[in-house]
């Protein structure tokens, strides 16, 4: 069994959103991935963020195995557009900053649905639109 890592993720209103994170010793070849922000943990309904396997460079998650070296490195991308950050629900109050939940799933092959990391997801305010 995975114990998710806690792991705050941040990101401007007005520009797009890209994190990278390297799982040494992971090999997810033949991974699914699935990844929701939402107001607060449990809360149900539609996610305000909803993202899925995707190709490189476009909203959702991608990654890149490397078995080149002694130990296998799975490399995810995590990627949410402008419009979308820019259409994420403000803060309370004027210029602070919007902050909500999210878990990141993973399946591999052979192995029951995980989740490996979950935290915040801040979306700062911003001034340059």
């Amino acid at each position: 069994m995975i114990k998710p890592a806690t792991l705050p993720l941040s990101g401007g209103r007005f520009v797009p959103f890209v994190y990278t994170i390297a799982l040494e010793g992971e090999d997810l070849t033949d991974a699914t991935m699935e990844m929701h922000v939402r107001h607060a943990a449990d809360v149900g309904g539609d996610p305000l963020v909803d993202l899925d396997l995707a190709a490189a460079n476009a909203q959702g998650l991608s990654f890149t195995v490397d078995t080149s070296g002694a130990e296998p490195v799975s490399t995810i991308q995590i990627r949410i557009n402008e419009t979308t950050m820019e259409g994420m629900p403000a803060a309370d109050e004027t210029g602070e900053d919007a902050v909500f939940a999210y878990d990141l799933q993973i399946t591999r092959s052979g192995h029951p649905k995980a989740v490996f990391f979950r935290g915040t997801f801040t979306v700062e305010a911003g001034v340059t639109q």
